[in-house]
């Protein structure tokens, strides 16, 4: 019985370390996740910026 709480402990134990030495690769895949949506959205801010300027001109021409 105890060998089995042992081994159930061992497991758990492996499995929380396991977990715990992905975080850097998790977190560094989850900022560069990030990284592209905030460039995506200040893309697409720029053009929809640019298209209203033009389309401002456009209304004054």
């Amino acid at each position: 019985m105890q060998i089995n709480s042992y081994n159930q402990m061992t497991n758990s134990q492996a499995n929380m370390i396991q977990r715990i030495a992905n975080l850097p690769k998790e977190i560094f895949q989850a900022q560069m996740v990030t990284s592209e949506k905030i460039m995506k959205l200040a893309i697409e801010q720029n053009i929809q910026g640019s298209a209203n300027k033009e389309n401002g001109l456009d209304i004054l021409a």
